[in-house]
């Protein structure tokens, strides 16, 4: 791992983990896991960890995380003496690109560099903070198609005359003889749950009272 010689001081980091439920249950990639290597490695350079900051069960999807939020703290309590932020990998840190740029420009306005355990470079050598960018993008981009994919094949099942989702909405049944997504058998409410809803439509019920009467 690379890191710039213009610190002759001390070399001083904090360490950031963090779990979803989801992750944990899945990968077991623990909280203690995660610290062991961070610790190592940190040991392995003579980098001084000053501070631990550890989210349990919490996405990556935005930095509305309690220890984040203590770890900004922290550093702008102690801005331009914390060289480091180490995590293990850059999705640790954040999944959303944009977030993750905008994070970083905070963290550099305090002194402090991320440095990731998987691509060993820090946050401000612009050709490996771009390289980062650019796969972070790749799973968000294949996300987008993959949600956008399924929505057309919905909407296209709806068209064709199945119903592609669990249960069945009042005032039908479902004809499992289908060889595809089952089709909607309209019973003998049918008619009555039709006109409900372009009674509704037309807004002579405001929908708090729809709803007491449902």
């Amino acid at each position: 791992m690379k890191y710039s010689a213009r610190d002759q001081r001390p070399k001083t980091a904090v360490i950031y983990t963090r779990v979803s439920t989801d992750e944990q249950a899945e990968h077991g990639f623990s909280l203690a896991h995660q610290e062991d290597l961070l610790r190592r490695e940190c040991a392995r350079k003579g980098i001084q960890i000053v501070e631990h900051f550890k989210d349990d069960g919490y996405s990556a999807k935005d930095f509305k995380r309690p220890d984040f939020q203590r770890l900004l703290e922290y550093l702008k309590r102690h801005k331009k003496q914390i060289q480091y932020l180490f995590v293990t990998k850059w999705c640790r840190f954040s999944r959303d690109v944009a977030n993750t740029i905008l994070m970083n420009r905070e963290l550099q306005s305090y002194g402090t560099r991320v440095v990731t355990l998987d691509d060993g470079e820090e946050s401000d050598n612009p050709a490996s903070f771009l390289l980062t960018m650019l796969n972070m993008t790749l799973p968000e981009i294949d996300n987008r198609i993959r949600s956008r994919n399924t929505r057309a094949g919905i909407l296209r099942a709806l068209k064709e005359g199945f119903y592609p989702y669990g249960g069945s909405p009042k005032g039908y049944s479902k004809d499992r003889s289908s060889q595809k997504t089952p089709l909607l058998i309209p019973s003998e409410l049918a008619p009555l749950v039709k006109e409900a809803f372009e009674v509704f439509a037309t807004g002579a019920f405001p929908i708090e009272d729809v709803r007491k009467a449902s």
